[in-house]
């Protein structure tokens, strides 16, 4: 409700001020949908929504072993109520519940990094690690349900953004409804703090642009603006239905 997010900044001219309101993502519902090759994928259109068929929202969370807080973070996701979350600890048990086809949501509360032209995410134990390549290997391919990506990279060094857009392409590949993303290296209890207000939002019936919006306003309050750092690569209508 404050006049420069609803109407703009009376200080717009001064250049010495920097105004939240001048980011887009705090003005707007933004959407970047992942694209998707129909003859070379053999995939069609991205989902506006995801199923659930009346019951609780399925949820893996492959975590990296070096990160500290991954336990209390499964119980704050737990605590929001209408989800089953499952935590997987090595990169085994990872690639075993990507083939499910019953899942909403595949969760990578990880790290990430970069040597060559090989991105990769930390997750797992000592010094494993998940590649695009990983992903093609194992076959993984959502075809009756597809579920949201959700990408949280704490510490992430090495990559940048453009980095992880050959995960992105995978995982449309892979027929996922969705990708979101750290667009910057985030540290863990900020990660923790976006991701549950995040999942709040979307397990309250709110489409994915409205929860991110949100929950970067909610951030805005308490003057922190890297709610800014994650990006949704799907439809701002995306969904759960119940």
């Amino acid at each position: 409700e404050q006049s420069c997010i609803k109407y703009g900044c009376p200080d717009q001219a001064r250049t010495e001020v920097v105004c939240p309101s001048g980011f887009w993502g705090y003005r707007h519902i933004i959407e970047q949908p992942i694209s998707r090759d129909k003859v070379k994928d053999g995939v069609n259109e991205m989902s506006l929504s995801i199923g659930t068929k009346g019951k609780n929202v399925n949820l893996i969370m492959g975590v990296s072993q070096k990160l500290t807080d991954y336990q209390t973070h499964l119980e704050e996701i737990k605590s929001l109520g209408k989800v089953d979350s499952i935590l997987l600890k090595t990169k085994q048990e990872i690639g075993i519940e990507l083939h499910r086809n019953d899942l909403q949501v595949v969760y990578f509360y990880c790290h990430g990094g970069r040597e060559g032209s090989e991105t990769w995410l930390g997750i797992g134990g000592k010094d494993e690690k998940l590649t695009p390549s990983d992903l093609f290997a194992w076959g993984v391919r959502w075809h009756s349900n597809h579920p949201l990506i959700f990408i949280n990279g704490c510490h992430t060094v090495d990559a940048t953004p453009d980095d992880f857009i050959e995960f992105n392409s995978m995982l449309a590949r892979c027929e996922a409804a969705g990708v979101i993303g750290t667009e910057i290296s985030i540290p863990e209890i900020l990660a923790r703090y976006f991701a549950i207000g995040f999942f709040q939002n979307l397990f309250e019936y709110k489409k994915v642009g409205v929860a991110i919006r949100e929950q970067r306003l909610d951030m805005l309050k308490i003057y922190n603006l890297l709610g800014l750092a994650y990006t949704p690569y799907c439809y701002a209508d995306l969904e759960f239905i119940y």
